[in-house]
């Protein structure tokens, strides 16, 4: 939900109702009038600047390492729990990429 965007204007003491306002304002889903987003506690972020570093620190390391071989490094010798699509939301958040070693072909001159 976009911050002072339609779903600020849908009010419940109006003499329409939420589903009219919803209607003429063209909002589809009337759900996002009453999502109220969640935010992180502290020990999330702590959680996640941890997970952060320690990803920079294998990525520096060994910068030919996966989202999955990241994963079993974080999970094994760091013992963190996590999962290879959160390490590569991560990694796409951070700008990190693996490298890609391309085979040579020495038959194609």
């Amino acid at each position: 939900m976009v911050p002072g965007g339609k779903q600020s204007l849908v009010t419940s003491d109006e003499k329409l109702t939420v589903t009219r306002q919803c209607e003429l304002l063209g909002i589809k889903n009337r759900t996002s009038v009453y999502y109220e987003p969640k935010q992180p506690t502290e020990a999330e972020i702590e959680r996640e600047e941890l997970i952060k570093s320690r990803i920079d620190y294998w990525h520096t390391k060994f910068c030919y390492m996966g989202v999955r071989k990241l994963r079993d490094k974080l999970n094994r010798e760091d013992g963190l729990g996590v999962g290879r699509k959160l390490i590569a939301r991560y990694m796409v958040e951070m700008g990190i990429c693996n490298e890609h070693f391309e085979k040579s072909n020495i038959f194609n001159v």
